[in-house]
Formats: C-alpha cells, structure tokens, sequence
C-alpha cells in the first residue's frame, strides 16, 4: 500500500490559499485606484473602458503577466 501524501501539518491554510491562487491577490493598492470594476474568482470585470483609470488597467495587467511568468515555465 502506497503511502499517502498529503498529512497534517501547522501551516496556515489561508496563508497556502493566498500564496498560490495568483489572479489579483496582493495587489490590493492598484485594484484601489483603478475605478469602477467588479471581481470574481481571478476576473476582473469592467462594463466601460471609461469607467477605469488606463494606466493603472496597464499596471494591473502587466503585473499579472509577470505573475504568470514567475510562477509557470514560458517559450
């Protein structure tokens, strides 16, 4: 019989969510700043370009690019 993998441990469950579940987490200040928008799961949703500040929209993308970047291998 194998033996399992996964077992008990002191680490904080909500600490491995936030460290793992990219999309917009900790980046909270942008998010701040960016004007009217809605957020589900990793989705960031805006009905009108003019309901939000561009620059930051570019700021905001760019990180998550660099986020994915970081954390999955890319060609």
């Amino acid at each position: 019989m194998a033996a399992l993998k996964t077992r008990p441990t002191q680490a904080s469950v909500k600490a491995f969510v936030d460290a793992i579940m990219g999309g917009l987490g900790g980046l909270d200040g942008l998010l701040a700043k960016l004007g009217k928008f809605k957020t589900g799961k990793s989705c960031l949703y805006i009905k009108r370009l003019s309901d939000v500040d561009v620059a930051v929209l570019e700021k905001l993308i760019r990180a998550s690019v660099a986020d994915m970047r970081r954390r999955y291998e890319t060609d």
